[in-house]
């Protein structure tokens, strides 16, 4: 038999990607012609469940990109409660530092040196957890910024 050799190649490689001889794909083939021939409804049957797998596909992508963005939203909403856990952490550690600084004050006013270096390492100690607390926060709204605008760019790319 005489084929082109273009639908010589084409077959060659279906019958590499199937792994089974040149003899087997070219055998194969003809059968399903033959049949989607006798059995034409069998044909368009096979028409209409590729068309409802891709519909499929396409609804399951569509919800994948949903539950993504909505994934994406309660990240975001759990950096907006740190950042305000971290707000609050802020502020009482910024009372804290000033009223150990007024304890320092008033060791110092009374000349009790005891009192003055402890309450000066206390506050050094206090200095540096509010320093801690306040990079904290800031790499939270970082972290919320950035969330932010993945959210705005996947909504976008996903036409959400």
């Amino acid at each position: 038999m005489r084929i082109p050799e273009e639908l010589k190649e084409a077959l060659d490689k279906a019958a590499f990607e199937n792994k089974r001889s040149l003899t087997a794909e070219v055998v194969d083939r003809l059968e399903q012609s033959f049949v989607m021939r006798a059995e034409p409804d069998a044909a368009a049957g096979t028409a209409q469940v590729i068309d409802r797998l891709e519909a499929l596909e396409q609804q399951l992508a569509a919800k994948t990109r949903e539950d993504t963005l909505l994934r994406l939203k309660h990240i975001r909403q759990s950096l907006a409660l740190s950042e305000q856990v971290q707000r609050e952490g802020v502020a009482r550690d910024k009372e804290r530092v000033q009223r150990i600084e007024s304890e320092v004050a008033a060791a110092e006013s009374r000349q009790d040196l005891g009192a003055f270096r402890h309450l000066q390492a206390k506050l050094r100690e206090a200095r540096k957890t509010l320093r801690e607390t306040e990079i904290s926060l800031e790499n939270i709204r970082v972290e919320l910024r950035d969330t932010d605008a993945h959210i705005e760019a996947f909504a976008q790319s996903a036409g959400l």
